[in-house]
């Protein structure tokens, strides 16, 4: 039975990272609205989908197979919260732009990737070998075995995360909010319902893939 559920979850794994790719594509190249939104939408759809491809090769053992992708997507999770933040606002109101100060939040990403950078760019042959011996995914962070500095790091970036989510929701809500007093266009109110969904999914799935490490 575990390897009959697991190998549904591979299918729906692996299906949803394709129609991620084609739809992370397909609006980059002929999607509506002003192309840096599509720009920063299709990213994350990106990243999402080929961190998915990477979860589905780690369950199955065959991440030997393709060992360039392995942790490659780690640091980029902690980047997509204060990305869709920015790509919320600017959805809200196009003339909006961060400030200076606001990049700070993507230090984390740039953090991470230094501190893996090695293991990120080791010989590909000798990361295969070592991804085929460690058939549970050693690379995988266990949280218990953290020292208290590392746990720190690790709770302050899954509380940025979620904080970063928490806000976009509400910004969407209270902007919802005011187009639905006003009775306004039902396109703009079905436009910001989406949004709220999409934001809920991709809350739930970047705090649980960080809680999965």
């Amino acid at each position: 039975m575990p390897s009959i559920i697991l190998n549904i979850l591979s299918i729906v794994i692996i299906f949803a990272s394709i129609i991620g790719m084609f739809f992370a594509i397909t609006l980059l190249r002929k999607g509506n609205g002003a192309l840096i939104l599509r720009s920063i939408f299709s990213f994350i759809l990106f990243v999402v989908s080929l961190q998915l491809i990477e979860v589905d090769l780690m369950l199955n053992g065959l991440t030997y197979l393709v060992p360039w992708i392995d942790g490659i997507t780690f640091p980029l999770i902690y980047g997509i919260a204060p990305l869709y933040y920015i790509y919320i606002r600017m959805s809200i109101n196009p003339n909006y732009r961060p400030q200076y100060w606001y990049y700070i939040f993507f230090l984390p990403v740039i953090y991470l990737t230094y501190d893996i950078w090695d293991y990120l760019f080791m010989d590909q042959q000798m990361k295969a070998e070592y991804l085929k011996k460690t058939y549970n995914h050693e690379f995988v962070i266990n949280v218990l075995e953290m020292n208290l500095v590392a746990k720190a790091k690790f709770v302050f970036l899954s509380l940025q995360m979620a904080t970063f989510f928490i806000f976009s929701y509400l910004k969407l809500k209270n902007h919802l909010k005011v187009f639905t007093d006003l009775e306004s266009d039902n396109d703009i109110i079905e436009r910001l319902n989406w949004l709220k969904t999409v934001t809920v999914f991709f809350g739930v799935y970047a705090f649980s893939y960080a809680a999965m490490l």
